[in-house]
């Protein structure tokens, strides 16, 4: 097929029958996709570089258990074929990404008005995935629902799992699954809570230790920001006023985590009024230090709640699948540049290039130490840190870099902030000032 290249969208929309490519992608093609659905679990698996897609649904007539990878380099979708016995059909369950064992762990969900309880296993060795359902113990969460929000809390090494819905009955509460041991127990955190919900938006910031929760619906449609610190035995609701503009209330939105930047990415959901629906199609991006909303998508294709979505660090970019619009079901796949080191926000031009700062490698990344200049405006507070893949602080190279000098060659030697030499892999360097930041990717090979 003909070539094809159109410099005006930072998106990229792939089809059932091919990529259509505006911004950083340069081909026409026919590929593969999951047939058509919504409410579908999708996480990253950054080892593989790939996505997992699992489940979905069309409501209320068709169900799926399939597995699908989406790999991030080809952009091709490949239907997986795991050994074990796989969960039943489902849509609305919880999946996250727990890379310590390099699996997916699959929670809740519902079949009709049949809400399931169990924890699965995926384990995501290409080519050997395997699902095992996991014998659970404690006290799990009463009752079974679906749309609950889960993170991964990494320091404690235990999944978080709050709210959902059954059977028309909204939820607050919140449980720990222990990674440890693999029990079940019921968190009362201090502190007023947010109203019970479904169908709303949930992150881990690693860095503030603590679970970002956004809207979602109890018959009323929320736009709510709230924290949960997530310090061991001393849990805490917050309800965060952040500053810019803020979306409307919304409810089955896609949420992804950009962990390179710190940022929560948004978008889409719908509301219904009793007698109308109103479905969206515009996205947006939650700074988290500073707690600022930026808007980055005005006018998207065509809008829908439903849609699952995960993020791909080293494209920078928010992978989105599927979704519906009630009668109308959907089967296409998008990726959504909404990286902050990439663009900046006015209300005109919602996506323009920043040209005030640079990080630039010097050389050959895999080599150590690695040497970068970085070039800020003079008499600027900046902050140089080094992050793995997941979003994880690996080591601060230098505070207020640009106080002495607006242009500074500085170096890594590949070590943490312990002394410890990391291991070879994917990596990331960040600048940052306290109105942007830039990111630049490095390679380790020892």
């Amino acid at each position: 097929m003909k070539e094809g290249y159109m410099k005006k969208f930072a998106i990229a929309l792939i089809t059932g029958s091919m990529i259509v490519s505006f911004v950083y992608a340069d081909s026409l093609r026919v590929i593969a996709n999951p047939p058509s659905r919504t409410y579908a679990c999708m996480i990253t698996d950054s080892i593989n570089n790939r996505t997992i897609l699992f489940g979905g649904g069309i409501p209320w007539v068709v169900f799926f258990n399939d597995l699908w990878s989406l790999d991030l380099n080809t952009e091709d979708w490949t239907l997986l074929h795991p050994s074990g016995i796989k969960p039943a059909p489902r849509f609305m369950a919880s999946a996250v990404y727990y890379p310590d064992s390099n699996a997916m762990i699959l929670i809740g969900g519902r079949i009709s008005s049949y809400y399931f309880d169990e924890v699965w296993l995926l384990k995501l060795t290409p080519g050997a995935e395997n699902w095992r359902q996991v014998t659970v113990g404690g006290t799990h969460p009463s009752p079974a629902r679906s749309s609950a929000a889960c993170v991964w809390d990494r320091l404690n090494n235990r999944l978080i799992y709050c709210g959902g819905e059954a059977n028309s009955v909204y939820y607050n509460d919140v449980w720990q699954l222990n990674l440890d041991n693999w029990t079940w127990s019921q968190i009362f955190p201090a502190g007023a809570p947010p109203s019970g919900r479904y169908g709303h938006s949930a992150v881990y910031d690693s860095v503030n230790q603590r679970m970002i929760l956004f809207g979602g619906e109890n018959g009323t449609y929320h736009n709510d920001l709230w924290a949960l610190s997530l310090n061991t035995g001393g849990e805490t609701w917050t309800l965060l006023n952040p500053s810019g503009n803020i979306p409307v209330p919304r409810s089955r939105q896609f949420t992804a985590f950009d962990p390179v930047n710190n940022t929560m990415v948004i978008g889409y959901g719908y509301t219904f009024d009793g007698s109308s629906f109103t479905f969206y199609n515009d996205a947006w991006v939650l700074g988290l230090n500073p707690l600022q909303w930026y808007r980055v998508l005005t006018n998207g294709p065509i809008g829908r709640r439903g849609m699952c979505a995960a993020y791909n660090p080293l494209n920078r970019q928010t992978i989105i699948f599927g979704g519906d619009g009630y009668r109308t079901l959907f089967g296409d796949t998008y990726s959504l540049l909404s990286d902050t080191s990439m663009i900046a926000v006015d209300e005109i031009n919602p996506i323009k290039p920043v040209r005030h700062q640079v990080l630039q490698i010097l050389g050959t990344p895999a080599q150590l130490p690695c040497r970068f200049i970085v070039t800020i405006p003079l008499g600027s507070i900046a902050v140089v840190a080094i992050y793995d893949k997941i979003g994880r602080l690996i080591r601060s190279i230098a505070d207020n870099v640009g106080e002495s000098a607006s242009r500074q060659v500085l170096e890594w030697d590949g070590k943490d902030d312990t002394g410890r030499a990391v291991p070879a892999g994917t990596y990331f360097i960040k600048l940052e000032t306290g109105t942007a930041s830039c990111t630049e990717k490095i390679v380790i090979v020892r």
